[in-house]
């Protein structure tokens, strides 16, 4: 009997001995795991790059990614490339990415956004990817609704809930849920993976535990150095912004003999138009002319705001006469158009070009254009390009103006 005894406590302590040793073994494969991943993130912060590295992790784990869909929160679509599904069309992409949950397409109704994606890729997966829990939806609209259905959640998933209470009302339908939850700080998922092959069930929670706290981290530096590259007031690119890529466009002209064209122009008499209209009124002025020129100009060119009522539109490859044109059905649209309801502004455009002006430094060629500005301002509402005369025009205001 005691044997037995003996023989059963070594069998204990051996059972426990291989269990301990298979938890360690485990845990050092986790460690060792997390700390590659570590490894290969560090020092990246773009959040393309960091979804880069969750693509070949999924790759070497037997999962085939094929792309991936990411929230779009301006237009409410999540889109790529190739693809583009508003989230408030059904699909199976959509369902995956609202739930958190991996399901695979619905063959069963292959329409709209699903049957574009079956034509494209066959039979596939979607792998929802989140940020992880961000505040609760009450604590960010600073609801004090205590019948809200969200407002014991634990899990930040009130965008689920049916009928959820909002500061002003209650939410009847998907699609107005959808929109509001797209700009809230609440709603973490940010994406999803379409996929084939492999075993998806567990790959969720290996991807959004891992890499959510990380994809957090690299949005929140985008957003903050996006909104430091921008006017606050407008939303085009600052002064520092402009004056650092006309810095690299002015180099690549200059090495590969291109042309570049820089359009210096300002608002006529603005000061008087905001003592009788209001600063405000003259602020919706400045925003709604920013984008009255980015609609009109193309993707690869830049516009900026200088400064004040002034602005600069950059031209890569572009030449002196053909600037010229663009900026002058720019001015014709700009002095027949409404702005703030049915208001008329005009607007004094300068342009300078390189190589013809001779410009030494992408500073240089600024200055012209800011010259050919003045000369355009004598008579207002005009496009005038650089010449010896238009600096000879600004030599003699600003002359006037020193006295």
């Amino acid at each position: 009997m005691t044997n037995k005894i003996y023989i059963g406590i070594l069998l204990f302590t051996a059972l426990t001995g291989i269990i301990f040793y298979l938890l360690y073994r485990k845990k050092k494969a986790e460690l060792a795991e997390a700390r590659r991943l570590y490894q290969a993130v560090h020092g990246l912060t773009r959040f393309a790059d960091i979804m880069d590295v969750i693509v070949e992790e999924l790759k070497a784990k037997g999962i085939d990614v094929l792309t991936y869909l990411m929230k779009k929160r301006k237009d409410h679509t999540l889109t790529n490339d190739d693809i583009t599904i508003p989230i408030t069309e059904y699909s199976s992409a959509v369902s995956a990415f609202f739930t958190q949950q991996p399901c695979s397409l619905n063959t069963r109704r292959l329409k709209g956004a699903d049957k574009e994606l079956f034509d494209k890729y066959g039979h596939v997966s979607f792998l929802p990817v989140n940020l992880g829990h961000g505040t609760p939806c009450w604590k960010t609209h600073g609801c004090n609704n205590k019948e809200c259905k969200c407002r014991t959640l634990d899990a930040r998933e009130c965008w689920l809930v049916s009928d959820k209470a909002i500061p002003g009302g209650q939410m009847e339908t998907y699609p107005d849920k959808a929109k509001r939850c797209m700009s809230c700080q609440s709603f973490s998922p940010v994406g999803v993976f379409i996929v084939r092959g492999g075993d998806i069930s567990g790959k969720t929670r290996f991807v959004n535990e891992t890499f959510s706290g990380i994809l957090r981290a690299s949005l929140l530096f985008e957003n903050e150095a996006k909104r430091a590259s921008l006017d606050a007031l407008t939303g085009l690119a600052n002064r520092r912004t402009l004056e650092a890529a006309l810095i690299s466009r002015y180099e690549l002209a200059a090495r590969y003999a291109h042309p570049l064209s820089v359009c210096m122009f300002d608002i006529d008499h603005f000061k008087q138009f905001n003592d009788t209209y209001g600063h405000q009124i003259g602020d919706v002025i400045l925003r709604e002319l920013a984008t009255f020129v980015v609609s009109h100009v193309r993707k690869v060119d830049l516009v900026a705001r200088y400064g004040g009522e002034e602005f600069t539109i950059v031209f890569p490859e572009t030449d002196k006469n053909t600037a010229r044109d663009v900026v002058e059905k720019i001015r014709r649209e700009v002095e027949s158009y409404g702005f703030a309801g049915d208001k008329k502004i005009t607007i004094s455009m300068g342009i300078a070009s390189y190589p013809v002006d001779d410009s030494i430094s992408a500073e240089d060629l600024v200055g012209k254009a800011d010259k050919a500005l003045y000369a355009a301002k004598e008579n207002r509402n005009k496009v005038v390009t650089y010449s010896k005369k238009a600096e000879g025009l600004a030599k003699k205001k600003n002359n006037a103006n020193g006295r």
